[in-house]
């Protein structure tokens, strides 16, 4: 009786000395695994921007060789009227690239161009543009680019600076 009458004034808890050691070990656990985070969110962004890339080329090389044309030598108009095949292409393209994270493109900007084949006028082949503001968005960028160089269908920058950077590929095996 006299015990617990003597334990009924204290109160048990953690001493600040303890709770600040607890908070430093969770600050330490965080700073070393967010660099792991930030690599698997930026693998990701990577896999999802891989993922419509390719969903883009198979589109675009079914719907070429169903025209009977090669994807990298496409004729933009036939007898002076806008080829229905090029027309398609770009308006899938754009569909498709419209789902992507707006972390990998310029939300205001066409991403899929064309450019001159080389072979003929009026001849063209199709890329797609990625790219990003700000300078985590660069470094993003650059990180996506080589991951596009890795699989060898990377065609040029077309900006590459402190705090904007931007690239192009090649909708299907196109070569510059």
């Amino acid at each position: 009786m006299i015990n617990s009458l003597r334990n009924a004034g204290k109160q048990g808890g953690f001493t600040l000395i303890e709770l600040s050691m607890v908070v430093a070990i969770i600050g330490i656990i965080a700073a070393i695994a967010m660099p792991y985070y930030r690599d698997y969110v930026e693998d990701a962004h990577a896999a999802e921007a891989l993922a419509v890339y390719h969903g883009i080329v198979e589109e675009a090389q079914t719907m070429a060789q169903e025209s009977g044309s090669n994807i990298c030598d496409l004729p933009g108009r036939i007898n002076g009227v806008t080829s229905p095949v090029y027309t398609a292409i770009r308006a899938k393209g754009d569909a498709r690239l419209k789902d992507l994270n707006p972390k990998l493109w310029y939300p205001n900007a066409s991403h899929i161009l064309v450019e001159n084949s080389g072979t003929g006028a009026g001849r063209y082949r199709f890329t797609v543009q990625f790219g990003g503001v700000g300078a985590q968005q660069v470094l993003r960028i650059h990180r996506l680019a080589l991951h596009f160089k890795k699989l060898g269908v990377f065609n040029r920058w077309v900006s590459d600076q402190r705090s904007l950077a931007a690239f192009s590929v090649y909708v299907g095996p196109c070569k510059p």
